[in-house]
C-alpha cells in the first residue's frame, strides 16, 4: 500500500475523516469526492429512491474550498470522482497554487512533495 484515500464519498464526509486518518498512518493520504448529494439512510440498490442524484451545490470553486481544507490537513493526492469534471480539478489546481505561493513567501521553498503536486 503506497498511500490511503477517500473515494466516492461526500466531501463533508471527507473533512470529518482525513484528520482521523492522518493520525493512522505516515504514508500519503488523500481525497477523490463525488458530486452526488448524500446518500438517503434508507437507500439499497432494490429500494424506491433510485439513483442519487448530482448536487447543485458543489461547483468548482466549492470543491476548491474544500480541497484546500484538505491539503491544510496533510492531503497529498487529491482528485475527483462521479461528477467531478475537469473544471473542478482546473479550479482545485489553480486555488491551491495560489494558496500554498501565499504560504510560502517567507522564503520556506514547500516540500519535495508539495513541489510535484503544485507542479501537476
Amino acid at each position: 500500500v503506497s498511500a490511503f484515500l477517500f473515494n466516492c464519498c461526500v466531501p463533508e464526509t471527507i473533512e470529518q475523516a482525513l484528520p482521523q486518518l492522518a493520525r493512522l498512518t505516515s504514508k500519503p493520504i488523500g481525497a477523490m469526492p463525488n458530486c452526488f448529494a448524500p446518500v438517503p439512510t434508507d437507500w439499497s440498490l432494490s429500494g424506491e429512491h433510485g439513483f442519487v442524484p448530482i448536487r447543485e451545490d458543489l461547483r468548482p470553486i466549492d470543491f476548491a474550498g474544500y480541497a484546500r481544507g484538505w491539503v491544510d490537513r496533510g492531503a497529498t493526492i487529491i482528485g475527483g470522482c462521479c461528477g467531478i469534471g475537469p473544471e473542478h480539478v482546473t479550479m482545485m489546481a489553480r486555488d491551491i497554487r495560489k494558496h500554498q505561493n501565499m504560504h510560502h513567501k517567507d522564503g520556506q521553498k514547500p516540500s519535495k512533495r508539495r513541489r510535484r503536486m503544485m507542479e501537476n
